[in-house]
């Protein structure tokens, strides 16, 4: 029965201050609007930054330790090693590197999971296309260079009498252009090796911190094994991220600390105008703190009934940004709902408490005598 009346009176005292609990509003909407924006932001802007940054290759690697007889890795270690790769959008590729004979010189050769190994080298640029059957091949430019290669010879090495078609040429600016890529069962074939392979290649969308901690993980579960984080490419990827993320913070918070001082503006000069129906309330026995849960209250409710406008213009802007300046789609998250409305109730909390403290001041004779 009390929580009905006190009900009652928050929504009488909204409906008699339209002008002042309007000004309300539309700071709520303003600050939940942001919010759902700027923070949709940053989860789909990273979302696609680390899309982007697949350009930059792999970011982790599990390799034999040196001491290691053979210093390969067998098919059973990376069972359970792509176990540990815990996330789902995890690339992972095993990778089979040997020395052919070839035109009487030494040559290096891959054998690799193509799908994966493709998802991974989009740094790469191609001409022609990626293999798809095992006997395929790419050939890196500096080979092609070197033999004057052309796409659709094939190719015949010492190890093996199979015939492996030239689908295509890649070319990546570095010394991988060097090597010649073949599916890991033509690999297998020519180097005789099926048990075993040389290194995994993963590409994580973790932090460099997290990536250091599987590299713990791994090398603990696998002692006869070295994991590392590819620090050039993991520190870049985290400086980007990191800074996007920061920026997009320091702007929300700003422009909440504005919704805080319109709040706090708007609530004092409502303080000073309800003076004589607060000091009747104490008077009549009303406290402090019944009076400060009272005003709390009446703004809540009203920063809530509009909070849906809120969200929906936050994502309709959230929309706008992140396709017009990032190329990135927006999705609504339904986790963020009541992270948002706890960031609207602390910008309350903090934008009214100079005026809740004006209440708890308040002497009921003084305000009586119109003092």
């Amino acid at each position: 029965m009390k929580f009905k009346m006190f009900l009652k009176l928050c929504f009488a005292s909204i409906s008699h201050q339209k002008g002042k609990s309007a000004l309300m509003m539309i700071v709520s909407v303003m600050a939940v609007a942001v919010t759902t924006s700027l923070l949709g932001l940053i989860y789909d802007v990273r979302l696609q930054m680390q899309k982007e940054l697949m350009a930059f290759g792999p970011n982790f690697k599990v390799q034999p330790q040196w001491n290691t007889i053979g210093n390969m890795i067998s098919w059973a270690q990376y069972d359970e090693i792509e176990k540990m790769f815990f996330r789902p959008d995890a690339i992972i590729c095993p990778v089979l590197a040997g020395v052919v004979l070839w035109k009487d010189r030494s040559q290096l050769i891959e054998g690799v999971l193509l799908d994966a190994y493709q998802k991974i080298s989009k740094h790469w640029i191609v001409e022609g296309t990626w293999p798809n059957k095992p006997g395929e091949v790419l050939v890196g430019e500096k080979v092609a260079q070197k033999f004057h290669l052309k796409l659709g010879e094939t190719l015949t090495f010492d190890q093996s009498s199979q015939a492996f078609l030239i689908r295509g040429f890649f070319r990546s600016g570095t010394r991988e252009e060097e090597k010649i890529v073949f599916s890991m069962k033509g690999a297998q074939k020519i180097l005789k090796e099926e048990k075993n392979f040389s290194f995994v290649f993963a590409r994580l969308n973790n932090s460099l911190q997290e990536l250091e901690n599987l590299s713990e993980n791994i090398e603990k579960h696998f002692p006869d094994l070295k994991a590392v984080p590819i620090r050039r490419v993991s520190l870049a990827e985290g400086a980007i991220l990191d800074r996007i993320g920061s920026l997009v913070g320091w702007v929300n918070i700003l422009i909440l600390m504005v919704a805080a001082l319109a709040l706090m503006a708007t609530s004092t000069v409502l303080v000073d105008e309800r003076r004589e129906e607060f000091g009747l309330q104490r008077a009549l026995g009303a406290s402090p703190a019944q009076l400060m849960r009272l005003f709390y209250m009446e703004t809540f409710l009203s920063a809530f009934i509009v909070s849906p406008l809120g969200f929906l213009l936050g994502f309709w802007g959230l929309k706008i940004l992140a396709y017009e300046v990032f190329s990135a789609q927006a999705t609504f998250r339904w986790e963020m709902v009541p992270v948002i409305l706890i960031v609207l109730m602390v910008v309350i909390l903090l934008g009214e408490s100079v005026a809740v403290r004006r209440i708890a001041t308040l002497e009921p004779a003084m305000v009586l005598k119109g003092e």
